[in-house]
């Protein structure tokens, strides 16, 4: 893997703005927003008797609610900046005891997590089991408009965090546009692809997803076969063969192409040294995308590694070595 020594050339000390965030994402008010449900006028409410507060959220319960989300599939897929705005955004739901929160047979819309208090479950007029703090519920209300398979009901005074359908999807939608702007704005920080059209940009941007690993965590080890090739947005990686470190990589650095075009098994590990985002795209779609120009991108980041390794050539300025590049390629 001898892209593994080699780093894409731009300033690591500059961060690009992220894009302006809507109001759906901005920070609560510190003072609560409370509001009566039971004024409202739906064909058919959840929790009507509930009070609703939009209130903020102690570390305490913060974690509670993580701790929650992460047993159902909805949440664990999510990106971990992406479950912090879903928090944010769920609600406060105040009920007395004897009240119900929904009935099994009507529409769902809401996810709750239970925050204080006992729940009681009822399917078919039958009670079947208690929802205690840190227990959740109507989780696929959140993705399709289903049915309700039980009434629960508050056992006594209860506390829940709930968030509905509408802000849970278009929360996503916003965190997704903003997390294609952002990386629009990386890649027009490398070099290496200023080669390509504003199409190809476009395409290979559409084609990224996005990767976290911890420190630790191997992203790409020796012997594997090579599926991504993967560009690193925040933190370090090192870099190792035979259990020796070949060299440290970070922001803009990118490793794992001829593995990955010349369909061979990677030639070294590749190892998060601290919290690490990447992107990555798989070699077809590389190829789709990049087409002829791919070959040139893969010769310029060869010609990198080798003028890194010379004595004399690695005391070059960034600038230097791209006009050297340049130049050999006839740009």
């Amino acid at each position: 893997m001898g892209s593994c020594t080699g780093r894409l050339n731009i300033n690591t000390s500059a961060n690009p703005k992220p894009p302006p965030k809507s109001n759906l994402l901005r920070k609560q008010h510190p003072k609560a927003q409370i509001k009566d449900i039971r004024i409202q006028s739906d064909t058919y409410r959840e929790v009507p008797t509930s009070i609703i507060q939009d209130i903020p959220k102690s570390d305490q319960e913060i974690r509670q609610i993580i701790l929650s989300l992460k047993k159902h599939f909805i949440f664990t897929s999510l990106k971990p900046e992406y479950t912090s705005i879903i928090v944010h955004h769920m609600k406060h739901f105040f009920l007395n005891g004897n009240e119900v929160v929904f009935e099994q047979g009507k529409p769902g819309n809401n996810f709750y997590v239970v925050a204080t208090g006992k729940l009681e479950v009822i399917i078919n007029t039958k009670h079947v089991g208690i929802l205690k703090p840190g227990d959740s519920f109507g989780e696929m209300a959140l993705i399709h408009d289903t049915l309700r398979t039980a009434t629960i009901k508050t056992i006594d005074k209860c506390s829940l965090w709930g968030l509905d359908r509408a802000t849970f999807r278009k929360t996503l939608e916003l965190l997704e546009s903003a997390n294609y702007q952002e990386n629009k704005q990386f890649i027009e920080t490398i070099p290496v692809f200023d080669t390509l059209n504003t199409n190809q940009k476009e395409a290979l941007v559409h084609s990224f997803s996005t990767q976290y690993y911890n420190p630790g965590t191997k992203i790409i080890k020796e012997g594997d076969p090579g599926e991504l090739l993967y560009i690193i947005k925040e933190g370090n990686v090192l870099c190792t063969r035979d259990e020796q470190e070949i060299r440290r990589m970070g922001k803009g650095s990118y490793f794992g192409e001829q593995a990955l075009i010349y369909n061979e098994m990677r030639t070294a590990t590749v190892t998060a040294i601290d919290n690490v985002k990447a992107i990555a795209i798989s070699g077809a779609k590389l190829t789709k995308v990049l087409g002829e120009k791919l070959s040139s991108i893969i010769y310029q980041n060869s010609m990198k590694i080798c003028i890194e390794k010379n004595s004399l050539l690695k005391k070059l300025s960034k600038e230097q070595i791209e006009l050297l590049i340049n130049r050999v390629l006839g740009c």
